[in-house]
């Protein structure tokens, strides 16, 4: 079993969403994937861990540091 290949997207109300890229998104976007409320504000930094088992992210005006 390979890698799955997944995508971090940060939103503005403060979300986090991670989608399978080989999956797709369909019809029901809003559906696809995982998604959790990070921060109170608009989540503009992400960045996954060096063995890609977490992600790390900060809301506007921070930025993600290790």
């Amino acid at each position: 079993m390979g890698k799955q290949r997944l995508l971090a997207i940060g939103g503005e109300e403060g979300g986090v969403r991670i989608i399978n890229v080989d999956e797709g998104l369909g019809v029901h976007r809003e559906e696809k994937g995982q998604w959790w409320r990070a921060h109170s504000n608009a989540v503009f930094d992400l960045k996954w861990s060096g063995d890609d088992s977490r992600i790390v992210c900060s809301p506007f005006p921070l930025k993600a540091r290790r």
